[in-house]
């Protein structure tokens, strides 16, 4: 009886390490759902994607609409954190991020062909020489206009050509 005792505390020990091992933590990775409605639709989900998946290798928090399509995002990618909100064709339409430890809110147009993300078109932030400017951008991505304060305090307003160039600046 003490025999068969030892022999079943030992096989039971044996089986939970194995156990222990193949199920332990495991760092999740993909897309794994943490919130569905009422009606049974994803509607929160986690995700950690690899690189090589746009955005590249972001971590964050995915809101999803009753179909299951992206409209928010809370996340961090390329090092920076970022709050996008996407248009009903899943492309980022606004978003508030740290760009190289610059906050800044940026307006997005589609391009066309559509593609996965459009181009800046307003940008409202800081900047790294610690001016802060609310920028508007032509399609090529290029600053055409700047109106903001300057770190030392005086008033900027700017328009520049299509090769970034000043045209007309005060003061």
């Amino acid at each position: 009886m003490t025999e068969t005792t030892i022999w079943t505390v030992f096989v039971a020990a044996i089986v939970s390490l194995i156990v222990a091992r193949i199920l332990g933590p495991r760092t999740p990775r993909g897309r794994a759902i943490l919130i569905e409605d009422t009606e049974g639709h994803a509607r929160v989900e986690l995700v950690a994607e690899p690189k090589g998946f746009w955005p590249d290798g972001v971590i964050g928090l995915r809101f999803l609409t009753k179909q299951g399509k992206y409209r928010l995002g809370l996340g961090v990618f390329e090092d920076e954190g970022t709050l996008a909100f996407l248009d009903e064709t899943g492309l980022a339409r606004l978003s508030i991020r740290m760009e190289e430890t610059y906050p800044r809110i940026i307006f997005w147009q589609h391009t066309q062909p559509s593609g996965v993300v459009g181009t800046r078109r307003i940008i409202l932030g800081l900047k790294p020489d610690g001016s802060h400017a609310l920028e508007f951008m032509h399609e090529d991505g290029t600053c055409r206009a700047s109106l903001g304060i300057q770190n030392d305090g005086t008033a900027l307003l700017a328009l520049y050509d299509a090769n970034g160039n000043v045209i007309r600046k005060a003061p």
